[in-house]
């Protein structure tokens, strides 16, 4: 499969919830803009809401800061100030991500209590604002004994998955808590197989001759998060009431919704969403959302939009030197980076709090990040986040599915240019999805993010199973050089490398394979000699007395 076949596939699983087209109206107001606003005229809106920052268009809070239909509202009665979905606080609000229109909710939980002389319950939610959905593969998780759950589209009425619960001897259900898997016994998961802006979820009670008393069921608890963190304790079977917390969160996907197609919405150039240098992509179940096109990033909403390539070399040096580069014990090289404009890029952007310590959003999930490797390309992770529980706890990693493909919340990763290793514990990226070839292509050389001279163009590609996916290109020093490929002068010499060839002054030059280097040697005969090293591209000359020795020393570090 080709990187463009990938990135359109994991595009085409984002959420759409599909209603009447919204009627055109005035550009701004109560209702949200219509318009592309430029970046500049949302300069004064708020950014944050309590813990949640970094609230970006299309979302907003307050007149002029939001397109229609994804309005958020802060309540400042509370402490900290909490956000919420719509014009409401029903929705809590705990993450925003403007990229795919995602928003992070406590997980979707129901606390049914049964009766012995009922024998099948349903219950139901329905999104609280129209363009938005819970997204396709989002897990039913199911709490109880004897029971078999079924969840249903309640649009289409159609079942879209179902699993089965039991309860045995209170031994086996002591080995079944301790392995922590939800596998049927005391609790049972099933995946949704579509977006669905509501569904539905019937419990249907079964023989219950092989439940002990004890376990006699009382009550069920049901829960609706994209991935689920938690792990069976039997002692919530016969609780009131599990932690959402320990359990996981509910994603809700946007879409533009006054149009249901990217060819009727363009039609229309005073209300189409997307800048022109974006991509327009149909939602599945019908309305549209705006992308940036592979090799570019910026806000696909707004003015100016999308802009191509890595930030240039002023850019980099000037982030390198007002940034903070570190969480902790943790350094931050660029191009990863805490505050805005400090990453190269947003998916480059990490986290840094006193609870979590360094983490990394990547599509839906958070990961403890321990130590950033830039010149080989990848993060050593400890696990994913659960950034509702309030603990410092890595609750889960990626998994391998029977056919060697990266299952559940893993493939979002990829989405991002990210990988997870199957059998490290690290995290490896690409800066763009587009080969090496592509990326040092003449008409690619403005934008290309190797900024060192030094430094080189690795491809990099993903495993699973029989496919390898190609997920872009990073950079890499060259042979012979050390740090960071990504910043001016940020590939430095390795000392102590190279072989002696003569020349006729009766120094020695090591010219390949480090073009901008001089490694001289002097004759045998010199003890102690001032030895000057000038680099091919560089102002710089280093000048030093020092004692000879058969290995060389290497100068003039820097390009």
């Amino acid at each position: 499969m080709t990187s463009t076949g990938v990135v359109a596939f994991v595009l085409m699983m984002r959420v759409a919830a599909v209603l009447l087209a919204a009627p055109s109206g005035v550009a701004g107001g109560s209702d949200g803009l219509l318009h592309i606003p430029s970046s500049e005229s949302l300069a004064h809106c708020p950014s944050s809401c309590g813990d949640v920052e970094g609230i970006t268009y299309p979302f907003g809070i307050g007149p002029g800061c939001f397109r229609q239909g994804f309005e958020l509202t802060c309540d400042n009665t509370s402490e900290p100030s909490k956000l919420f979905l719509g014009n409401t606080t029903t929705t809590q609000v705990l993450l925003t991500d403007t990229e795919i229109t995602v928003v992070k909710i406590p997980t979707i939980g129901f606390n049914i209590t049964m009766n012995q002389s009922i024998n099948t319950y349903t219950t139901s939610w329905e999104s609280p604002v129209k363009g938005f959905a819970i997204l396709n593969r989002t897990t039913l998780l199911v709490v109880g004994c004897a029971l078999k759950a079924e969840l249903f589209d309640a649009d289409t009425n159609e079942m879209t998955g179902s699993c089965v619960t039991l309860c045995l001897n209170d031994t086996i259900m002591e080995k079944k808590a301790a392995a922590g898997a939800c596998v049927g016994i005391g609790c049972c998961t099933v995946r949704a197989t579509r977006d669905m802006r509501s569904f539905r979820v019937r419990l249907v009670c079964l023989d219950k001759a092989s439940v002990s008393d004890r376990r006699l069921q009382s009550r069920a608890q049901v829960f609706l998060p994209w991935y689920s963190y938690y792990r069976l304790n039997v002692t919530d079977l016969s609780s009131n009431w599990i932690d959402g917390r320990s359990v996981g969160n509910t994603y809700l996907y946007g879409t533009i919704m006054e149009q249901q197609t990217c060819q009727s919405a363009s039609m229309n150039q005073a209300t189409y969403a997307c800048i022109a240098n974006a991509n327009c992509m149909n939602a599945t179940n019908g309305g549209y959302y705006c992308s940036c096109p592979d090799g570019t990033s910026g806000n696909p909403y707004t003015s100016p939009g999308c802009i191509s390539g890595f930030p240039d070399s002023s850019r980099a040096t000037t982030q390198k030197a007002i940034c903070k580069r570190s969480c902790g014990n943790t350094s931050i090289p660029f191009p990863f980076g805490l505050e805005k404009d400090c990453s190269a890029l947003k998916r480059f952007q990490l986290d840094c709090s006193p609870q979590n310590g360094l983490t990394i959003h990547q599509g839906l999930s958070q990961w403890h990040v321990a130590n950033i490797s830039v010149n080989e390309g990848y993060l050593t992770i400890t696990g994913m986040l659960n950034s509702q529980n309030s603990s410092n706890q890595a609750l889960g990693m990626a998994y391998i599915g029977a056919d060697g493909r990266q299952m559940g919340f893993g493939d979002d990763v990829l989405d991002y240019l990210f990988d997870i290793g199957q059998y490290e514990m690290k995290m490896w990226w690409a800066v763009f999805n587009m080969t090496c070839p592509t990326a040092t292509a003449t008409q690619n050389r403005a934008t290309y993010a190797c900024r060192s001279n030094s430094s080189s163009c690795i491809d990099v590609t993903s495993s699973r199973g029989n496919m390898t996916i190609q997920l872009g290109y990073r950079c890499k020093c060259k042979e012979g050089f050390e740090g960071n490929p990504y910043i001016p002068g940020g590939c430095t010499v390795v000392t102590g490398i190279g072989s002696c060839q003569g020349l006729s002054a009766g120094w020695s030059r090591e010219g390949e394979p480090y073009p901008h280097v001089a490694i001289l040697y002097p004759p045998p005969a010199k003890k102690n000699v001032g030895l000057v090293c000038a680099l091919d591209g560089s102002l710089s000359v280093f000048v030093l007395t020092t004692r000879c020795f058969s290995t060389p020393v290497m100068m003039g570090i820097g390009e």
